[in-house]
């Protein structure tokens, strides 16, 4: 499978620091088996959160993506998590964001949470390589391998606890698009927006971004490049999605 290049960010310092510092919360990511990475934020960045009053995230891991989508909206927000080192970080770093009492961390699995409650954006930064080898670390197993999360399971789940017009967004890689939309369609939800990701100009699509929803309304598809020719430096489009985020932008 394609991914992003060596410098990008779930490799750069982000993969190797006991901690990430965003503008206005820091991350810390001692414990938890996959660190903050360019996929989690991507997603924090640019899921729809206007007029949005409460937030499921599944799988929140260190809890990068909740606290991008508390910055970014008044919602109450639930995040799910079942691996013990992310449910650790993501206490912490919920406990010391400004928006900790609009953050609940809820150590238990998508299927155990109860179905009574409904949202108007469900979130998730699902497990990759469906189809692939197991992992031999069974926490990376856990957080990466669709093994305990199937595309099946997470879209019939997330369709009983989205609101009639909320939105479910993912992040998915390119080769698993069709695949996730497939049993998206299955669970009755519908394709609303895509964004395909670029890492720069003339590379192939590493990731694809996507929200669907219970309306019949035609699909709004659009692309974003993260970098321009020279090495290290942002497209506009990127910056003006991070440039709320990052120190450096």
């Amino acid at each position: 499978m394609q991914d992003w290049p060596d410098h990008w960010l779930q490799s750069d310092n982000m993969a190797h620091n006991a901690y990430f510092r965003f503008k206005q919360f820091t991350v810390i990511q001692e414990q938890a088996a996959h660190r903050v990475g360019t996929d989690g934020v991507l997603l924090g960045a640019w899921a729809p959160v206007e007029n949005v009053s409460s937030i499921l995230d599944i799988g929140t891991g260190t809890g990068v993506i909740a606290l991008m989508l508390a910055q970014r909206s008044t919602a109450l927000i639930d995040a799910l998590e079942i691996e013990a080192g992310a449910i650790a970080d993501a206490s912490l770093n919920f406990q010391s964001s400004p928006w900790s009492h609009r953050l609940v961390l809820h150590p238990t699995s998508l299927q155990n949470f109860p179905a009574g409650k409904t949202y108007d954006c469900i979130v998730c930064n699902p497990p990759f390589f469906s189809r692939s080898f197991r992992s031999p670390n069974e926490k990376k197993t856990l957080a990466r391998h669709a093994h305990s999360l199937t595309f099946e399971i997470l879209t019939k789940e997330a369709a009983k606890r989205l609101e009639p017009r909320g939105s479910f967004c993912v992040i998915v890689p390119a080769e698993e698009e069709k695949h996730f939309q497939e049993k998206s369609l299955a669970a009755g939800l519908t394709p609303r927006r895509r964004t395909r990701v670029f890492p720069k100009p003339g590379a192939k699509a590493v990731r694809v971004l996507m929200e669907f929803g219970f309306s019949n309304d035609p699909e709004i598809a659009d692309e974003l490049t993260l970098e321009t020719e020279i090495r290290h430096e942002y497209t506009l489009e990127a910056l003006a999605l991070f440039r709320d985020f990052y120190l450096k932008l």
